[in-house]
């Protein structure tokens, strides 16, 4: 993928992430890895600027804490904005356990400001 702040014409990134602290990945924390890195319109501007949620949903696709999941696991985090236009960006991200296994899938419309 594309880094955020890069000015490249790419609309997909991704990351690596865990909690801090080794701890059980339930769906609130799941919900907080899916947020936490910048949406995909910002890989196409190169400074940093506003921007808000105007819509988010969360489909959690297992049942969560996995028993098998590593409590340090780093999870996979992809984002990407397969439309952005006149100053908002409709965001797909997927959050991947350690084993391969998808998580969870969100749908977030953002307004840049």
């Amino acid at each position: 993928g594309v880094a955020p702040l890069s000015g490249e014409r790419g609309s997909e990134s991704g990351v690596w992430v865990r909690p801090r602290e080794p701890e059980p990945v339930d769906a609130a924390l799941a919900a907080g890895l899916l947020d936490c890195y910048a949406p995909a319109f910002f890989t196409r501007v190169d400074e940093r600027r506003p921007a808000g949620s105007v819509s988010w949903c969360v489909h959690f696709l297992v049942d969560l804490p996995r028993a098998e999941t590593p409590l340090d696991g780093f999870h996979l985090l992809r984002v990407r904005a397969p439309l952005a236009s006149e100053g908002y960006s409709s965001e797909d991200d997927a959050l991947w356990a350690p084993d391969g296994t998808l998580v969870a899938r969100a749908r977030q419309l953002v307004a840049a400001i």
